[in-house]
């Protein structure tokens, strides 16, 4: 994380999913535990209804436009700026 994030410490963070049994956990810094959606045949068919909710002001980006990965994000958040007219 020093290196990705820029941190001016040292000391080295890491950050590791489901690896607790190799861990000292007198080091932990925080645990957090995320849920990821549930992705129901209902769910996937709203997504097409996500741009109709778009207006002049507001639009909503975020990888559950997609199977929730991050490229899902990124595509989404391009489709937001293509929105307000930025291209790239």
């Amino acid at each position: 994380m020093n290196r990705l994030q820029g941190l001016q410490s040292r000391e080295t963070f890491l950050v590791t999913l489901n690896d607790h049994e190799h861990l000292d956990s007198s080091r932990v810094v925080a645990v957090m535990d995320y849920d990821h959606p549930i992705y129901t045949p209902e769910a996937v068919r709203a997504q097409s209804s996500l741009g109709a909710l778009a207006t002049d002001r507001t639009v909503y980006a975020g990888a559950y436009h997609g199977w929730g990965f991050h490229e899902d994000g990124c595509r989404s958040g391009v489709e937001a700026a293509r929105h307000f007219g930025v291209t790239w």
